[in-house]
């Protein structure tokens, strides 16, 4: 267990008996001891052992056919028995994996001057290391073409990076070998642990983009490649590697696809659509690195899934059917497991900087209280709506709001999981204007992204979040006096203007049609009253400030810039008479006294937005969306026509690539004539509702 890629077999008889532990795994008290043991040590605990160990666990409390049974029944938590684990069988299991690590040959055919002369120069630092110079002797005799990393022991120092990029993708095209090619793996259950790799010797094996990773990394550290470590984001797991973790390489898939991405860096402009600085599923560069294997093993156990996939499944051969069948049966054996196993990782100091560990451990303390004591933390204005009522929900309130401060010292405020986690936790608990404020804060978390489609896991959260659990709050709390919450109604105005912010300068857009009937259903659930109370401005006007427009206008004449003030002046303002449309004056035009009047709808939205109080609760709006329609929200009567044609417009246009400008200005034009008499029906409807024929 010691990870230091000993060639020896491993048991794990010997490792209870030096720990003093019961020569038999047969209660989770026994695994929280090896844990603990694990934990006490120095030296860092061996991944691919404890991720066997833990993935049996997983897979009996969640497979057996008495285990299904009994969560079907809710009676698993006094029927089901620790499982019994077979720990010679797991002992096969870890040295099935350790031998075909170790037996793997790399070609550093092209590598070996860059070693010899990173050798020579540690030589040189050192001295004239005695170690250094007969390492170099040994390897003029040594076949490059067929290297065992073990036999030749290359030094921390020596390991460039293109060498490690090099291993790292060798290891991971070996486990890619074992598994079953087929999309959406990511949404399989208990497809994390190495156990899914090693157990399946006549099928191929399952496993996502984290049980990907966590078997590299394993390997490397069997096979003492140094300092190459996992990052993990919300949704998504790479390597990083180098002596200050500066490189980073890919491993898996990209999101819903089989594109290979094995051993490309994770950079700016990342190939699978919008800048990879820029896509929530790689954080902005602030995903958890985890710098030490103890952090590691906190995200195995976060990993544990104790979801019920059906009777004899094995998840080689299930289909996904099949894995669905029992998506709403939980393990409660195992979730106390994993609850424990938390609070043990906790204790010892490694869930801190982790916010996704902390989320779980809170939503696990959540569902089933302990007794532990209240985890209390200075009180700050962000959360200053935090109530602890219960000592069940103050500890797991506690741990929420500690996932949001790991967030914003560690990971610079880019995480959006610890604000939909407290958000829900207020959901379930009816408490409504808490549930708003902090899903606006998730809201406004995500706003820093550029959406793509790699993100379409927070896409999901987000949608079920402002189409189901908003309207349903809403509804649920009418009697609470919620509908006439101004600072509610701002909340969720802000939640919006988040999300269009968050589409703005996407190439892919987010709302549609079925968001935005549910947005306009959710503000009329409010009174105007509270509309009539928002104090609404936009930023995006504010920016524009009138500076940049008079140094354009000083290049015009006097007389020119009165015209154009006054066209502008005049530019929303009606020119046709509706009167004349339906058949009732023979007026083409309006004259100038009446169109000079400006239009009921504006007239209308600002006399309800003067007639605000002063002191009214600010709302300030970021989106061209949202500050498109501002005057909007403060009507007695909501326009939800003008709302949804506002919200399902296109944000942004795409233009045609150089390329192809180029190649349609080389093709032949035909002449005026023949394109008039050859104009399409919808070119001449685009043109007609662009005005030019009418001011022609």
């Amino acid at each position: 267990l010691s990870g230091t890629g000993s060639v020896g077999p491993i048991s794990f008889a010997k490792l209870l008996k030096r720990y003093r532990l019961p020569a038999r795994l047969s209660s989770a008290e026994d695994v929280l001891a090896l844990i603990g043991c694990v934990l006490r040590r120095e030296t860092e605990p061996c991944l691919a052992q404890l991720s066997i160990l833990l993935g049996d666990i997983e897979s009996q409390l969640t497979t057996a056919p008495a285990a299904v049974a009994a969560a079907a029944a809710g009676t698993d938590d006094q029927i089901v028995a620790f499982p019994n684990l077979n720990l010679d069988q797991l002992d096969k299991l870890c040295n099935s994996f350790c031998q075909d690590v170790y037996a793997m040959r790399f070609d550093l055919t092209k590598y070996r001057t860059r070693i010899e002369q990173e050798l020579v120069l540690l030589s040189n630092n050192n001295n004239n290391n005695t170690d250094s110079a007969a390492l170099c002797s040994r390897l003029k005799k040594l076949n490059w073409s067929s290297v065992d990393l073990l036999e030749i022991h290359l030094p921390a120092a020596a390991w460039f990076p293109d060498l490690l990029r090099h291993v790292i993708v060798q290891l991971a095209d070996r486990v890619w070998a074992r598994l079953r090619h087929c999309v959406g793996l990511a949404e399989l259950a208990h497809c994390q642990t190495l156990y899914t790799l090693v157990s399946c010797d006549h099928h191929p094996a399952r496993l996502d983009t984290f049980g990907v990773c966590l078997a590299v990394v394993s390997a490397c550290q069997l096979l003492e490649v140094p300092t190459v470590r996992l990052a993990l984001s919300e949704d998504h797991a790479w390597l990083v590697f180098g002596h200050q973790l500066e490189h980073s390489a890919e491993v898996s898939w990209a999101g819903r696809t089989l594109q290979s991405l094995r051993g490309q860096s994770v950079q700016p402009e990342h190939p699978a659509g919008s800048g990879a600085g820029s896509s929530w599923l790689y954080l902005n560069g602030n995903a958890v690195l985890c710098e030490t294997h103890w952090l590691t093993l906190v995200a195995m156990v976060t990993s544990i899934s104790p979801r019920i996939t059906g009777g004899q499944l094995h998840p080689a051969t299930a289909s996904s059917a099949d894995h669905q069948q029992h998506a709403q049966l939980q393990s409660k054996p195992l979730e106390g497991l994993k609850q424990r196993l938390l609070w043990q990782l906790y204790d010892f100091g490694h869930l801190k900087c982790y916010p996704l560990a902390l989320i779980n451990l809170a939503d696990l303390e959540s569902a089933n209280p302990t007794h532990r004591q209240q985890q209390r933390q200075p009180r700050d204005e962000l959360f200053e709506d935090c109530s602890f009522s219960a000592p069940g929900e103050s500890v797991a309130v506690s741990l929420y709001n500690e996932a949001i401060r790991a967030n914003l010292v560690y990971y610079n405020n880019c995480h959006v999981y610890p604000y939909l986690a407290l958000g829900g936790y207020f959901y379930r608990k009816s408490q409504c204007r808490q549930a708003l404020r902090y899903w606006c804060l998730a809201a406004r978390t995500v706003a820093q992204y550029s959406y793509s489609r790699e993100d379409a896991e927070i896409y999901k959260e987000l949608f079920e979040v402002s189409n189901e659990l908003v309207p349903r709050l809403l509804r649920s709390s009418a009697d609470t006096g919620v509908s006439s919450d101004a600072r509610s109604l701002a909340a969720l105005l802000h939640f919006y203007d988040a999300i269009c912010l968050w589409e703005q300068d996407s190439n892919t857009p987010v709302l549609h049609v079925g968001w935005a009937d549910r947005i306009v259903k959710c503000l009329l659930l409010f009174d105007p009253v509270a509309r009539q109370a928002l104090k609404i401005s936009c930023r995006e006007g504010q920016e524009l400030t009138s500076a940049e427009d008079a140094t354009k206008l000083s290049n015009y004449s006097p007389e020119s810039v009165k015209l154009l003030k006054s066209v502008a002046e005049g530019c929303s303002n009606a020119l046709l008479n509706p009167r004349y449309l339906l058949g009732l004056s023979p007026t083409v035009f309006l004259s100038d006294s009446t169109a000079s009047k400006p239009s009921p709808v504006h007239s209308t939205a600002s006399s309800n937005c003067s007639s605000s109080p002063a002191g009214g609760v600010p709302v300030t709006l970021r989106s061209r969306k949202m500050c498109g329609i501002a005057s909007l929200f403060c009507q007695a009567r909501l326009n939800s026509s003008a709302i949804k044609l506002q919200l399902t417009a296109q944000s942004q246009v795409h233009f045609k690539r150089p390329h192809q400008q180029q190649s349609l200005q080389s093709q032949p034009q035909p002449a005026a004539s023949s394109a008039s008499a050859t104009e399409s029906a919808r070119a001449k409807r685009l043109r007609f509702r662009s005005g030019s024929e009418f001011c022609s």
